[in-house]
Formats: structure tokens, C-alpha cells, sequence
């Protein structure tokens, strides 16, 4: 069964993209995020929201601190989040540059990676900055998030 809420909302102002941030916060407390089971069944029915709408649907997941180590992260939440998706990008602080920000695609079912791309933040907004050099480990601090088993 498609969400209600979801779908009204769609339907109410002919959205063809709907964000969901961040993703936990959709979910609530009745939902346990690292069932796959449970992740798989929601993102299904999102899946056909999206389908029966035209509709992109992006799911802004935010990273954990994994253990004590304070470059450590990973995604929270079941791994069927990500394998679900057909492009998952990451974006995070660029080491020693507290303004700067990289997004690095992760994974593409679509086509072909696109570039990493830089980006600042300041007090007085948002500024693209252009393609830049940097890799998904660089930006988690030398912990480069698993894509698939054999990877």
C-alpha cells in the first residue's frame, strides 16, 4: 500500500520531486530502519509512488559515527536504502576548509559516474564551485562506504 500522506501531497501540487529529509524522520518510531525486511517493504511502496506519478523521490540519509573513531562513518539503517537507489551521492566537509563541501557520487545504476563537484557554504548562502578532485574515502576521512560484496 502506497503512504497517504505521500500521495496526496503529490497529487495536491503535481510535485515531480519529492524529499524525504531526512529519511528517519519520515519513518518515525514504528519502523525499525535496520530490518532490511522493513526498508525493503517502504522503499518498495515508494518505489511505485514514484512510478505511478513520475515522480523522483530522493532520500537524504544521514551518516553515524561507526565506534569510537572520530573519521569512522557509515549510513544508518538497512543496506537496502542504498541498494535500492539508482544513484546514491555523498556529500561532506572538505578536510581543512571549514566552508567547503564535496558531493561524490557513490553508486549509478543510470549511467556513467558523474564528476565530484565542490560547493560553499557561508553565511551568506550557497555557491557552486565546479568539478574537484576527490574521492568518496577522502571525504569520509580513509573509510570508503561498502557498495557491494565483491567491491
Amino acid at each position: 500500500m502506497i503512504d497517504e500522506r505521500l500521495e496526496f501531497a503529490i497529487k495536491q501540487t503535481g510535485a515531480r520531486v519529492l524529499i524525504l529529509d531526512p529519511i528517519q524522520a519520515y519513518l518515525g518510531g514504528t519502523m525499525d530502519m535496520n530490518r532490511a525486511n522493513e526498508a525493503r517493504d517502504m522503499t518498495k511502496r515508494l518505489s511505485l509512488l514514484a512510478e505511478k506519478y513520475k515522480c523522483a523521490i530522493l532520500l537524504i540519509g544521514h551518516m553515524n559515527k561507526a565506534g569510537g573513531n572520530k573519521a569512522a562513518y557509515r549510513g544508518m539503517g538497512s543496506i537496502d536504502f542504498f541498494a535500492v537507489a539508482r544513484s546514491v551521492l555523498l556529500v561532506g566537509r572538505i578536510e581543512g576548509e571549514s566552508d567547503l563541501r564535496a558531493v561524490v557520487q557513490i553508486k549509478n545504476n543510470l549511467a556513467a559516474f558523474g564528476h565530484s563537484k565542490e560547493f560553499r557554504l557561508s553565511e551568506t548562502g550557497f555557491e557552486w564551485i565546479g568539478d574537484y578532485e576527490i574521492t568518496a574515502d577522502e571525504v569520509l576521512g580513509g573509510i570508503a562506504p561498502k557498495v557491494n560484496k565483491m567491491e
